[in-house]
């Protein structure tokens, strides 16, 4: 995968991932220290026009969450 595709897919990455980890909206724009809009808004918008900090910050985000609470489907962790 060349770094462009990659960086194509990001916002639908961050979007799958943050459904994973956080299936409520609420609490992962309450991590984030935004409002559940701002949250939808973003990702409505795949991130467009989002600074590379916020991507950063969610990445981080979803990562320790992930670390601490790792999501599980059917009782077997996903790997």
């Amino acid at each position: 995968m060349k770094a462009s595709d990659w960086l194509e897919s990001l916002p639908d990455r961050l979007i799958a991932a943050r459904k994973l980890v956080f299936p409520k909206m609420t609490d992962a724009a309450n991590a984030l220290g935004v409002s559940k809009q701002a949250l939808e808004q973003r990702e409505r918008k795949r991130y467009k026009g989002a600074k590379i900090e916020t991507l950063i910050t969610m990445l981080k985000l979803l990562e320790e969450q992930a670390i601490v609470n790792p999501p599980s489907k059917g009782g077997q962790l996903l790997g």
